[in-house]
């Protein structure tokens, strides 16, 4: 179910918010956890409380729920990993301006998630038209973010793990899935299967209304089932990747301890420009 505008943007009356919070509330509890659409519901409830939040900017309560609900959407290993990403980015972006000390970790979140739909992208293509459409400074403001707090490694850290992603299938996971064929091609072979299965449960078109209603249950079913094996079986691919020598960092951001020594031959320059500020790093 995706959240369509409300009857409360057009009477601007609370009654009708707090109905349509009621409501999402309801369809949260037939959607449990597994379920592949509880992921938006709980994306849907945080959007109706942002909507009360903006109007009473310092309600701690209504605060805490939007976060609540965008990482609950996040966390929900069940649901489209498209879904995950953005509530993610949304309780980031959402943190920072409310000064929260989870900015941090939820900006770290937000790029584990955004990584995760790259791996079911694809394509180069369809992987640069998805981040610009949603996430085209994610971590760009991560860094602005880390360079407000006097955080300068974790700056770096931040803009190398979106450098990353931007070249991820041109240069690989930062070790190339080629490079993991290397040393393990069955391993490699298994991870990319695994990726393109969820990739096409993520954006095939599972409607048919040619099917009956028993049917199109069942049909739901299966397709719940599969994304939940697949997904579990990604985490244990990665984690048995990680194992590897040389592919420790696989998927993972990489330490300012690594990234410092390209500054050995002398100072590396970085650049950022994101809405919030602008900045230069000299990295010695």
């Amino acid at each position: 179910m995706v959240w369509h505008p409300t009857l409360f943007e057009f009477s601007k009356d609370d009654k009708d918010l707090d109905e349509a919070i009621y409501f999402h509330e309801m369809a949260l509890e037939h959607r449990t956890q597994g379920h592949p659409e509880r992921a938006a519901s709980l994306k849907n409830l945080a959007t109706l409380h942002k909507i009360k939040l903006d109007s009473q900017p310092n309600n701690s309560e209504e605060l805490s729920l939007v976060l609540h609900f965008l990482l609950e959407s996040a966390n929900d290993q069940s649901g489209n990993p498209r879904i995950r990403a953005s509530a993610a980015q949304q309780r980031a972006s959402i943190a920072r301006a409310h000064e929260s000390p989870i900015t941090s970790s939820a900006y770290k979140l937000s790029l584990d998630l955004l990584e995760r739909c790259f791996m079911i992208n694809p394509s180069v293509d369809t992987q640069h038209a998805f981040i610009s459409r949603g996430f085209p400074s994610l971590a760009l403001d991560a860094a602005s973010w880390a360079i407000e707090q006097g955080d300068l490694r974790l700056a770096v850290e931040f803009l190398e793990r979106g450098r990353t992603l931007l070249w991820s299938k041109m240069r690989g996971y930062r070790q190339s899935i080629d490079g993991l064929r290397v040393i393990d091609e069955s391993l490699a072979t298994e991870f990319s299967n695994v990726c393109n299965q969820l990739q096409h449960l993520a954006t095939g078109d599972h409607e048919n209304h040619s099917f009956s209603i028993h049917k199109l249950s069942s049909h739901f079913d299966d397709r719940w089932k599969n994304q939940r094996i697949l997904s579990e079986k990604l985490d244990e691919l990665v984690s048995r990747i990680r194992q590897l020598n040389g592919f420790d960092a696989f998927l993972r951001e990489v330490p300012f301890d690594r990234l410092g020594s390209v500054a050995d031959e002398g100072p590396v320059i970085i650049i950022n420009l994101s809405t919030h500020r602008s900045d230069a790093l000299i990295l010695l």
